[in-house]
């Protein structure tokens, strides 16, 4: 599996104009904003894979895409954390960069609140990750990569703790 980035960007209802979909301006200077503005962006590197795939036990596919090849999709699954929302017509390394609204935003926050760090941490399988080669590919330095994991599981639920709070919705950024 290659190495790309998340990022997940807080948008306040009043940024998310009703033609933001097919807005690449819109959504680029959400993106660009976000970097400038405190705890409106979450930078989880390379640790959503193995976020996302110890939460659902599933290797990532976009919901837009497995629609499109005819997959089944459940809408409050926590696949939805990193690879739900709706497309946008703005781009990145791994498809299009994705809305999430508010409702939606919500809906996913209870769930994952419903998993303690602890429980992550009980999830952890090296073996998995390691077969499916998830990067960052240092697995096997048991202490701290699981430390690591843990410690970006812990800023992801903040991160949708702080956003369902306020009334958000999320830019998904994968790159």
């Amino acid at each position: 599996m290659d190495s790309v980035d998340a990022f997940l960007i807080r948008v306040p209802p009043e940024r998310w104009p009703a033609d933001a979909l097919t807005n690449d301006e819109v959504v680029g200077e959400l993106i660009l904003s976000s970097r400038m503005t405190p705890g409106a962006r979450l930078a989880l590197e390379e640790s959503w894979c193995a976020i996302h795939i110890l939460l659902t036990w599933e290797l990532p596919i976009p919901k837009h895409e497995a629609l499109r090849r005819g997959m089944s999709w459940e809408d409050d699954s926590l696949e939805n954390i990193f690879m739900g929302g709706t497309p946008t017509t703005c781009t990145g390394f791994f498809g299009p960069v994705c809305y999430m609204a508010p409702a939606e935003m919500q809906r996913l926050n209870q769930k994952l609140a419903t998993i303690s760090p602890a429980q992550f941490e009980a999830s952890y399988d090296v073996d998995y990750l390691m077969e499916y080669r998830v990067p960052p590919d240092t697995w096997d330095d048991l202490p701290h990569a699981r430390q690591w994991l843990v410690q970006h599981y812990k800023a992801l639920q903040a991160f949708y703790q702080q956003t369902a709070d306020r009334g958000d919705g999320l830019l998904i950024l994968l790159q």
